[in-house]
Formats: C-alpha cells, sequence, structure tokens
C-alpha cells in the first residue's frame, strides 16, 4: 500500500521524492498508467520545488520514461551501461537507447 503514496523526505540537503506507482508493471496497462502519473508528478516537482536539475537512475520499469521535454538538464545515471551491450535485443539496450537519443549532445 505504501507505493500508492507520494511522500518526500528532506535529508542532507537534498529532497527525496517517492512517487506513487502500482506494481505489476509487466501489465502495459499499469506501466502506461505509472507513466501518466510519473510525467504529471515530475513537473508539479520541477514547478513546486523550483528544480534546476533532475537526476534519475534505471527505474523506468515502474513508470516509464520521464517527461524529457523539460526546460532543465535531466542526468540520467549508468548511460555508460548502455554501451557494454552488443547484442540489439537485450531489452535494457533498447530502455537505454531510449533516454540516450532523447540526451542533450552538449
Amino acid at each position: 500500500m505504501n507505493s500508492l503514496k507520494d511522500w518526500t523526505i528532506f535529508k542532507d540537503g537534498l529532497y527525496h521524492h517517492h512517487l506513487r506507482h502500482v506494481y505489476f508493471t509487466r501489465f502495459n496497462q499499469v506501466l502506461k498508467l505509472n507513466n501518466r502519473i510519473f510525467r504529471k508528478k515530475i513537473k508539479e516537482i520541477v514547478r513546486d520545488y523550483d528544480i534546476e536539475i533532475m537526476v534519475c537512475g534505471p527505474n523506468h520499469y515502474l513508470h516509464g520514461f520521464p517527461p524529457f521535454n523539460m526546460s532543465i538538464p535531466f542526468v540520467f545515471d549508468y548511460v555508460d551501461y548502455l554501451y557494454e551491450f552488443n547484442n540489439p535485443y537485450v531489452e535494457n539496450t533498447k530502455i537505454l537507447r531510449e533516454y540516450y537519443k532523447n540526451a542533450s549532445k552538449k
């Protein structure tokens, strides 16, 4: 039931946000719902907390991809992980390519 609640903790000068989500994301409809909730909530957090940069790890399996079209830098941790794959059919390669494709090339 805790996964259905949003919460925020301020620790060591950083805000940590937990965003509600539904488990059983192997079902496409649940993942679509989680992605809608996630993208909306991320935009709210960025606005309400005056966020200047967003850092995210590979948690797409819970909520899909973040909103890439935001006016702040988005740092995806583990991008170097992308180059460790040689098999184009590996699931993680496809997922990480989506982050890489939407990354700023600067």
